[in-house]
């Protein structure tokens, strides 16, 4: 099993955060834990990350300005078409159980991080 308060899913573990922090300080927070704000890299785990939420939750995309290209925390492109809510003021990803979009980086939401699932106990 995972330790106190992440869920396995697919070789990943996920901490869905109740506290509200602004995108900089979310990347901390995983970061304290090992971990990083989740890249969303299928449908499959989409799915899973929607079904696990109920409110805006910041996600590892982001992008250094409206001219820039959208990116993950590893620097790699989404592979993803997303049903994407743009915004020339946002250039940090959000995810809801129904939809993505961009958000300012500044806003209060949840944090969704993820780890490998070397975060099982032996």
């Amino acid at each position: 099993m995972c330790r106190q308060k992440w869920t396995c899913c697919r070789g990943k573990c996920y901490h869905f955060s109740q506290e509200s922090k602004n995108f900089g300080d979310s990347r901390a927070f995983c970061n304290r834990m090992d971990s990083k704000l989740v890249k969303i890299e299928d449908e499959q785990q989409l799915n899973f990350i929607q079904s696990q939420i109920t409110y805006y939750s910041w996600v590892g995309l982001s992008r250094q300005g409206t001219a820039s290209v959208w990116t993950w925390e590893d620097n790699s492109q989404p592979l993803l078409e997303f049903d994407w809510e743009e915004s020339s003021r946002g250039n940090c990803g959000s995810i809801t159980a129904s939809t993505m979009a961009a958000a300012d980086c500044a806003k209060l939401m949840h944090i969704v991080c993820e780890k490998r699932l070397s975060c099982l106990s032996t």
